[in-house]
């Protein structure tokens, strides 16, 4: 996903700031394989960052200036577990969950027709799979993405729904060895259950409300 357009009092999604041009992609791992990652030189010595995260949106790297320098870059991100061979000279990446998030964010200047000129530089970013990395024009393997798409929850109200497909992320994307005690806590508290069973149910919503009401109070203050 590529956004063309600064932010304005129209945008219905929160954005850090409103002089740069974002971008972001999803990407699964172990459906694609390790992913070759292109950012364009930057020619101008302007602030641009591609954030790497894993599945829970913690940091695992950032390609920009500060980090790579402004000439035109390639890193591999791979998998939990690879042990392939990289390009030669290529930086690795190594991401601990097989769903990996990438956001970018190229600034916008003040001058005539900088917009257009990032837009241009946005062009060149470019998502590889090693598998077809070298090859003149390289497409994206087609992969089943339908367990990953969940249209429903604009609209979702029923909170069970919502918690399986949170523990199907968390299956599939474990937390850290050092917070697994939480995750066994939340796979065991009978959530696939519940539907069956009235009290259950009564149960889970209740939890839900008390959540939800915590945390109303926590972001208003």
């Amino acid at each position: 996903m590529i956004l063309p357009d600064l932010t304005t009092p129209a945008s219905q999604t929160v954005l850090p700031s409103n002089d740069a041009l974002y971008g972001a992609a999803h990407v699964e791992l172990d459906r694609l394989g390790p992913l070759v990652i292109h950012v364009p030189a930057n020619l101008d010595d302007r602030y641009f960052s591609v954030a790497v995260m894993d599945a829970h949106f913690n940091n695992v790297a950032r390609i920009g200036p500060r980090w790579a320098g402004n000439g035109a870059t390639d890193h591999l991100l791979v998998p939990p577990g690879w042990h392939g061979q990289a390009p030669a000279g290529m930086p690795v990446i190594r991401s601990p969950t097989v769903s990996a998030c990438l956001y970018n964010r190229m600034l916008v200047g003040y001058a005539d027709g900088d917009i257009g000129r990032v837009r241009q530089w946005q062009a060149g970013l470019a998502i590889t799979q090693l598998s077809h990395y070298g090859e003149a024009q390289p497409a994206l393997d087609d992969v089943d993405t339908a367990p990953f798409v969940h249209p429903q929850l604009n609209t979702l109200t029923d909170g069970l729904p919502y918690l399986r497909i949170g523990l199907d992320h968390l299956a599939r994307n474990p937390l850290v060895p050092e917070a697994g005690w939480l995750q066994a806590m939340i796979a065991s508290a009978g959530f696939g259950q519940a539907a069956a069973y009235p009290a259950l149910r009564a149960g889970v919503e209740e939890g839900i409300g008390e959540a939800t009401r915590m945390l109303d109070a926590t972001l208003t203050t």
